[in-house]
């Protein structure tokens, strides 16, 4: 299992917020320590809505509304490559593809592309 948090924006659109698990299979290719990860997630997204949102009351007349936000359950599917440089540090690229589940009445397809470092504080 391999718990995430995850940030990005989406200019003049809004900010999102990703709380993730993934759950998967690592396999390490050479005496090297290069890897590849296949893993599926299950997370929480929270898009925060950039500008002015505004929201209609009980009498019909209109409010700003501050912070406007979304909720959403995510599910992705996700492919990594990486280097386990020491028992305590690696680097990776991964790829990965999911869904809002809920999301207005459709679908939605969103694609991530991940770069980073990963310590592993038990070691």
């Amino acid at each position: 299992m391999s718990p995430q948090i995850g940030f990005y924006t989406h200019p003049k659109n809004h900010t999102g917020l990703l709380f993730n698990a993934d759950f998967g299979y690592q396999k390490v290719k050479d005496r090297w320590g290069f890897y590849q990860a296949y893993s599926l997630g299950l997370g929480y997204m929270t898009q925060f809505n950039s500008g002015i949102t505004y929201t209609t009351q009980d009498d019909g007349s209109l409010k700003e509304k501050k912070w406007a936000s979304r909720g959403y359950i995510m599910s992705t599917l996700n492919v990594e490559l990486g280097q386990q440089i020491n028992p305590t540090f690696s680097w990776y690229s991964k790829f990965s593809v999911g869904s809002k589940l809920f999301y207005n009445t459709g679908l939605s397809l969103e694609v991530f592309t991940e770069l980073g470092v990963k310590f592993n504080l038990r070691k």
